[in-house]
């Protein structure tokens, strides 16, 4: 049925313009979620008709996302800012070809799904940016967004010029902390304004703020923090975020004296940290610049807590930081400010000057070893023997050896992680693995 008749009572004119409803026309998507039993993404290929469409430009006009039903861009529709007003809960389709242009503000307590058609490079996009000094997408502290595919592009404004500070690529404005994140897939492109994080926040003046949550699943995430603002984590004098990676890759670089992830550049010495890093799997690179970490803290700032079960993380020191022996992981400012790792024992851990130049050091050093050296590669070793045994399905990890404890033809196919957790038929992300009974590697 059509709800033409009831927009146009309630609409202004110049969104009359720019929106149309459909009701029997179906449109596809791809919903998302994370399976904890088998670690994986898994998708669901979804269709509605009840949907109201997005179309047209006004670059001046805001536009409020205020409907029950989910809104669908299926050609292109921009706006100065697009807004998800407080405590609602907006679903967002991008088509194939598609483009939304303008910032998106969730407000307080909101929350926003970002739902693409395919991960080709025809997918939906987003470009979110703002002239002024807000965030490309701003998730304040109480907000969430769930990301299930499309490519985003957010950028932060800058009106430091003003004295008014700048806005993240994602997350918190000014003086306030980051909301949730969630990425499953897609590919996401995140700059911080000046002195603002990729992902996180912007820049505080001391202010006791955080970057809010980041949890990656799958896709690509891409993030650079704008002046002293991390990579993802805390805008300048902002600590960190708290960070959980079980997939997909992530790149994060900061910006000057900002750490890659972790917190931006410091006021007062030990007053901020790093936030925390927990990584279950996929690809990880966190650079820092100048005095930043590559991970933990930024020039004066504490380290982080930085967990690592799994996937591969390389994590590399400023310039400035490295000419002092300063943190791959941890920071720069010494003894006293590292923060705290733990590795996992199937994991293990190569350290050098640089990436071109690593030595592979023994388990009782290997936290030593990422806190004073610059650069830090720390990858699963299917050889290395475990702390303790793993029996899962049938297959034994039992001091660097691989055990079948049932018949391997009556598990045909079966794949497992390195700490022996049944996955849910054959993985798709780079790795080593168990199958069988032994080690593949995944390419």
């Amino acid at each position: 049925m059509s709800t033409t008749k009831s927009i146009f009572t309630v609409l202004p004119l110049a969104a009359l313009v720019a929106a149309e409803a459909w009701a029997n026309d179906p449109v596809n998507f791809v919903k998302r979620s994370w399976d904890d039993v088998g670690k994986r993404v898994v998708e669901k290929d979804t269709s509605i008709t009840d949907y109201f469409t997005l179309n047209g430009t006004a670059s001046k006009d805001d536009y409020t996302l205020d409907r029950d039903i989910p809104y669908v861009v299926k050609k292109s529709f921009g706006r100065y800012k697009v807004v998800v007003p407080k405590n609602a809960v907006v679903n967002l389709i991008i088509c194939d070809g598609a483009t939304l242009e303008g910032g998106i503000d969730i407000d307080e307590g909101a929350t926003l799904n970002i739902f693409a058609q395919s991960d080709g490079d025809n997918m939906g996009k987003i470009v979110a940016q703002r002239l002024g000094p807000s965030a490309g997408i701003k998730v304040p502290e109480s907000a969430s967004l769930f990301i299930h595919g499309g490519n985003i592009d957010a950028k932060g404004g800058d009106y430091s010029f003003l004295n008014e500070g700048s806005g993240p690529g994602i997350g918190g404005m000014r003086k306030e902390s980051g909301g949730s994140v969630t990425i499953y897939a897609g590919k996401v492109s995140a700059t911080g304004g000046k002195d603002a994080a990729g992902i996180g926040n912007g820049e505080q003046w001391r202010k006791a703020t955080n970057g809010g949550s980041l949890t990656v699943y799958g896709g690509t995430v891409t993030a650079r923090g704008g002046g002293y603002g991390a990579g993802i984590g805390g805008g300048q004098d902002a600590s960190g975020s708290k960070v959980v990676i079980y997939g997909g890759t992530v790149k994060a670089y900061g910006g000057t004296d900002a750490a890659g992830i972790g917190s931006g550049e410091e006021y007062v010495a030990g007053t901020i940290d790093g936030g925390s890093l927990t990584v279950y799997g996929g690809y990880v690179y966190a650079e820092g610049k100048d005095w930043g970490a590559g991970i933990g803290g930024g020039q004066d700032a504490k380290g982080a807590k930085v967990e690592i079960y799994g996937g591969t993380v390389e994590a590399k020191a400023g310039e400035k930081a490295a000419k002092e022996n300063g943190s791959a992981i941890g920071s720069a400012a010494g003894e006293g400010y590292y923060g705290s790792l733990y590795i996992d024992g199937n994991m293990i851990v190569k350290a050098g000057q640089s990436a071109a130049s690593v030595s592979q050091f023994p388990f009782e050093t290997r936290v030593p070893a990422c806190r004073w050296r610059p650069f830090a590669r720390i990858e699963p070793d299917a050889g290395k023997a475990l702390k303790k045994s793993a029996v899962a399905g049938g297959v034994m990890i039992q001091d660097g050896r691989l055990e079948a404890t049932q018949s391997v033809g009556r598990h045909a196919d079966r794949w497992f992680d390195l700490q022996g957790r049944k996955l849910n038929g054959k993985p798709t992300e780079k790795g080593k693995y168990l199958h069988n009974g032994r080690v593949e590697v995944i390419r």
